[in-house]
């Protein structure tokens, strides 16, 4: 999986590290069953590309498929939320 976000010109280490962070929950937190970004945040790959206008694209690669359940085909939210989830 790979999920990637820009950062604008001018952007501050704060915004980094949060965007970096951002990047890895998500695909770790998709990677795993119950939603869990801890399951998976050490495996996920990011890569900084620097953009012509002075922006920042960070890429993040984990090398797993998506199993959180609101990402499967057969998946009902108004099932999930009678269920609590």
């Amino acid at each position: 999986m790979i999920h990637t976000r820009d950062l604008s010109a001018g952007y501050t280490a704060e915004q980094l590290t949060a965007t970096r962070e951002h990047v890895r929950d998500h695909l770790a937190a998709v990677a795993d069953p119950d939603d869990n970004p801890a399951a998976y945040v050490q495996s996920v790959e990011i890569v900084e590309e620097e953009l012509p206008y002075g922006g920042l694209r960070i890429i993040g690669r984990l090398e797993a498929e998506p199993t959180a359940p609101y990402l499967q085909p057969d998946y009902d939210p108004d099932e999930a939320q009678r269920a609590g989830l």
